[in-house]
Order: C-alpha cells, then structure tokens, then sequence
C-alpha cells in the first residue's frame, strides 16, 4: 500500500523474463489464487532486517518468528545486481547470525541455512514428497533436531485426516499445533484468507486439548532425543529414542501383529525394551 515502506518496483526480486517476482495462493473455496505476494530482493534484506530488529529492540520483545524466510530462497535477476540462492543464503546467515545472541528466533519449516539461527522450528513436514520411488517417509529432520531446537507441526486441525497426523507426530517426536481464530471466523471466508476453513477456538478447543493431550501422553515415555526410526510395514513404524524407550506407530485402518507388537489400528503402544531386542 501507498507509505508502507515498500516500493515493488524497487524492492521486488526479478525473474528470468525480468518481471517482478511474486507468488500465489490457491482459495480452496473458489480455487482461484489469490493477489500474488511480491517477493522480496535479496538487496533489500540488509534494509528490512535493520528495520525490523531495531523495532523489535525498542519494544523489548526477545524472541521473534520469521516464519517464510526459513522457507523460500530467493533469487534476483535484476540485470543491475543480480543474486543467486546461494548468495543469499550468505546473507541471510550474516543477517541472522548478528542476532542470534540477542534474540530467539523461529522459522517455518526451516531449510537448513537457518538451523544453526533456530531455537524453534514450526510447521515442520512428517510426509515424503510422494514422488515416484518413495516408499516410506522417514523424519531425518527431526532426528537432526531432537534435543537441540524445538520444532512441531503444521496445524493439525488444517488437515483432512487429524489422528493420522497425531500419529505421525508421536512417531517422529514433534509438538502438534493448532491455529486458531476466537471471532469473526465467518469473515475469512470473503476474505484473502478463505484457505482458514476450519479455525473456530470455540468449537475446536477441547479437540485441541485432547490432541496435545494424546500426543504429550504418548510422549511422556521417551524424554530423550529421538535416535532411530523404523519402518515395520506400510503405515506401521517403531521410533525409538536415546534412553532405550520405544514407541510403535499404527496408520492404518487395520490392527498390526507381528511376533511379540502389537498396536490397534489408527493407534500407537510403548515397547518393552526385552520385546525388540534382537529384530
């Protein structure tokens, strides 16, 4: 908008064509996308990050979500200055490295350039891509971060099959979330963020807490970092974590039996440690 601090022709990245780069959102209620976002020159994040850090200093605020710039790496082919993703991924390490010891700092599903800055990383994926040639997903990410940043999920209520991804995050060791909306929630939907569909606190708040519930019980065994992840069978996984504890994780639609587990479907058990040696 007009004296908001930012110019598209003058901030935005280019493309190869050397329009300005944006991106867009698809509305799941009129599958149409929505206004495209510019997307941000790497020659201004020097700029804006000042800004933005100073602002923060002033209202005294310690920890601060940055949310996408743990997600997309831009590029810019400005014929003046052109940048590539690996530059800016320098820049963006000296820009954050400058506040590390100041501040916390999270991100959404952090790419790995902004790892050694987290100490929280939210929205994290626990699904393979589903490309040809992918037969089980397995949470690397969240073996490489268990015990040293915090990290939890996408909103569970924003997906179309919530016990499986309650599951999921038993598996891998990863916090649920929720994203809520206390009023007005009919509003969204003639809004640019229609994509809000099911946000209702009211509504939703006891499944909230069963959920963080169901998850932190689940849990309440391991408390160590997750060390080793197996795949049993199609939807059936066993976890297990640095002090010996083992958790079985049952997807499907159909109890799981095989030697001495056993787990109900859609359903998870904590092993005895004497059941697994030896497999």
């Amino acid at each position: 908008r007009w004296f908001d601090g930012f110019s598209a022709r003058r901030d935005s990245s280019r493309t190869l064509q050397r329009v300005q780069a944006s991106v867009s959102r698809m509305q799941p209620d009129t599958l149409e996308y929505e206004n495209p976002r510019y997307c941000l020159s790497p020659r201004m994040y020097e700029r804006f990050f000042e800004r933005f850090f100073a602002d923060c200093g002033e209202r005294k605020i310690g920890e601060v979500v940055l949310g996408e710039v743990g997600r997309y790496l831009n590029s810019d082919f400005s014929q003046k200055e052109p940048i590539n993703r690996e530059q800016t991924a320098a820049r963006l390490a000296q820009l954050l490295g400058a506040q590390k010891d100041r501040l916390k700092l999270s991100f959404d599903g952090a790419n790995a350039y902004v790892l050694p800055y987290a100490a929280a990383v939210t929205d994290l994926g626990m699904t393979h891509s589903g490309y040809a040639g992918e037969t089980a997903a397995v949470p690397f990410v969240q073996m490489v971060l268990s015990g040293s940043v915090a990290y939890s999920s996408a909103p569970i209520n924003l997906k179309a099959d919530k016990q499986t991804e309650l599951l999921r995050c038993i598996a891998s060791g990863t916090s649920p979330t929720y994203l809520l909306a206390y009023k007005n929630v009919d509003r969204l939907k003639q809004s640019a963020y229609s994509y809000y569909y099911a946000v209702d606190f009211e509504y939703l708040r006891e499944r909230a807490l069963e959920g963080y519930t169901y998850v932190a019980d689940a849990l309440a065994a391991e408390g160590s970092r997750l060390v080793a992840h197996e795949v049993l069978a199609d939807g059936v996984t066993v976890s297990t974590f640095e002090n010996g504890a083992e958790i079985a994780v049952n997807c499907n639609r159909t109890a799981y039996a095989q030697g001495a587990i056993r787990v109900e479907a859609q359903s998870y058990t904590v092993l005895q440690k004497e059941h697994t040696d030896g497999q």
